[in-house]
């Protein structure tokens, strides 16, 4: 959730990489986005063509058909379905013809990174019961989506398949795949779903 402190520092920084003439694009800049210096933030965002909403719900019935790119970073797999079911349909409907969307998307337990020894793969050995009950956080959910889910619900909206690009993993991943009492709700995922570690998608509104 953006505030005057964010944006001053998402602009110092945007600013930083511009005026640095080592930067590979520096030469061909037309114009610089001028100095935050504080106040009406959203307006100042405006002035750079930038509208900020959130929540985002009652923002999507102006948008029908306006959009020509959307883009989502390491945001989806927060998502659960019903409600992911409803995103994807609400971004086709806000597109315009022949317009993508494009995001990013953790595959592994983010939950290892921040707990040494705990398996990448970890969130595979949880019932769904489990998961929901025990470990999920409201405030920080996870839907443990494998790449064939989200493919499933992109072409549910209607979008068209572009890029579809899954890192897969390696002999080591896969060691440590099978290391993993895998949950009965995984079973019908292939060895290479359950070892894919990231996703990354174009689909294009036909």
């Amino acid at each position: 959730m953006l505030d005057e402190a964010l944006v001053r520092q998402t602009v110092d920084t945007v600013l930083g990489i511009l005026n640095d003439p080592q930067w590979h694009a520096h030469d061909k800049l037309k114009r610089l986005p001028p100095v935050f210096k504080g106040g009406d933030w959203k307006q100042y965002l405006a002035g750079l063509g930038i509208s900020y909403h959130a929540p985002y719900a009652e923002v999507f019935p102006e948008l029908a058909g306006s959009l020509h790119v959307v883009t989502s970073t390491q945001v989806l797999l927060h998502i659960p379905r019903e409600a992911m079911q409803w995103c994807f349909a609400e971004i086709h409907r806000s597109l315009k013809s022949g317009g993508v969307f494009l995001a990013t998307v953790h595959l592994r337990d983010l939950f290892a990174g921040s707990q040494p020894g705990l398996s990448k793969y970890n969130q595979l050995r949880y019932s769904r019961e489990t998961w929901e009950r025990w470990i999920n956080s409201p405030l920080m959910s996870y839907n443990r989506f494998r790449a064939p889910d989200y493919r499933e619900l992109l072409e549910e909206a209607g979008f068209e398949i572009v890029h579809f690009e899954v890192e897969g993993g390696t002999p080591e991943d896969f060691k440590e795949l099978d290391a993993i009492p895998v949950a009965e709700c995984f079973k019908k995922y292939s060895r290479e779903d359950l070892a894919a570690k990231h996703l990354f998608f174009v689909v294009q509104k036909k």
